[in-house]
């Protein structure tokens, strides 16, 4: 619960970063080859979290 609580304060601290970051992931994980896109994915999946535990636990 502990780990749930700090990921939605830093997804609402991040509230206007967090969807421009998964975009950004995204796009660059289906433009990049296989072994270069790996960072984007995390970054994307991250981002993905973010705001999917802040509008499930704050709402």
């Amino acid at each position: 619960m502990n780990l749930m609580s700090i990921l939605v304060d830093l997804g609402i601290y991040t509230i206007w970063l967090t969807p421009l970051t998964f975009v950004m992931g995204i796009i660059y994980a289906i433009k990049k080859p296989e072994k270069e896109a790996t960072p984007y994915k995390f970054m994307a999946v991250i981002s993905a979290y973010l705001i999917i535990f802040t509008l499930l636990y704050r709402s």
